[in-house]
């Protein structure tokens, strides 16, 4: 029922934001399904913020943690579909995402007179997008929908890369958009470089997206990895093993009671990937394009 009332809604949204006044000078920012605090969107955000007062630079989340986070920090932000939020996409020119609107934002800004930038939240190291054949099952699929569903109609106003191979690559992930690519580099790894390291050594490990959206994920129980064994050989050496998951993915809850008494082995969520960046010494990873993120260190 939630999900036709939203549908509806957007609907209804999406045409008369079509023909809605905007102010080129309201921008609306999200990311990972309005359920986080960070990527490019974040870093984007708090440039603007910092360097632009005469933008209006406005925060859509669905968490409690996020609008407490910002309120405190003093920038403008709402829960997704409220009445603040409905009023100013109405008005805003620009809506910025790391995903799509309808994941980050709010899905009836896809329309014709809101200028959406896609600033994504990797390098294309593995198939993504129209490039993949599950996507391009899904989108096939997605057409009824779409005459339906008007905002279902994905097309970017322009789309961020970091490189002319990425935007080669983003060319046909992203439906052939190769005039809307411009190649600007990340925020997020402008940000790489203001943040101090700690004197702690830490080694990170960062797994990449498995298998579906919101899933429980054990990388350790499988593979014979032996607590007891690692915890007391980095404390030997005073060194931390922090692990972030996938912002899609979530470790096992008998994982994470498994290594709650750990002192050098921990789970962290709430810190943004950069930020974990910045204060690594050795990074683990697999096919993640954090891979080039951390190659700038």
């Amino acid at each position: 029922m939630r999900k036709l009332f939203l549908y509806s809604l957007n609907t209804v949204l999406y045409w008369i934001s079509g023909v809605f006044p905007k102010n080129k000078n309201i921008w609306i920012f999200g990311a990972w399904f309005g359920g986080k605090y960070s990527d490019n969107s974040r870093y984007l955000f708090e440039y603007i913020n910092k360097n632009h007062s005469e933008i209006r630079a406005v925060w859509v989340t669905d968490s409690l943690d996020v609008i407490n986070e910002l309120n405190a920090k003093n920038y403008e932000v709402y829960k997704r579909y409220s009445v603040q939020s409905i009023l100013i996409g109405l008005r805003a020119k620009y809506s910025i995402f790391v995903q799509a609107n309808i994941a980050d934002c709010m899905a009836f800004l896809n329309n014709k007179n809101t200028f959406n930038i896609q600033l994504w939240h990797g390098m294309p190291l593995k198939k993504i997008g129209f490039d993949d054949s599950i996507s391009i099952e899904k989108y096939r699929k997605s057409n009824l929908k779409e005459l339906i569903f008007p905002f279902l109609r994905i097309k970017y106003s322009l789309i961020i890369s970091s490189s002319m191979e990425d935007k080669v690559n983003f060319s046909t992930a992203f439906m052939g958009q190769y005039k809307s690519i411009s190649i600007t580099g990340y925020p997020r790894n402008d940000a790489l470089f203001n943040i101090k390291k700690t004197d702690n050594f830490i080694i990170t490990y960062l797994p990449t997206f498995r298998d579906s959206a919101h899933n429980s994920v054990d990388l350790f129980s499988p593979y014979n990895f032996d607590i007891e064994l690692w915890e007391q050989k980095f404390l030997d050496l005073n060194v931390t093993l922090n692990i972030k998951m996938h912002p899609v993915n979530k470790p096992k809850s008998i994982l994470l009671s498994t290594f709650k008494d750990c002192k050098r082995i921990r789970f962290i969520d709430e810190m943004d990937a950069v930020e974990i960046l910045s204060n690594t010494d050795i990074l683990i990873t697999d096919y993640s394009s954090v891979y080039f993120d951390y190659l700038l260190l």
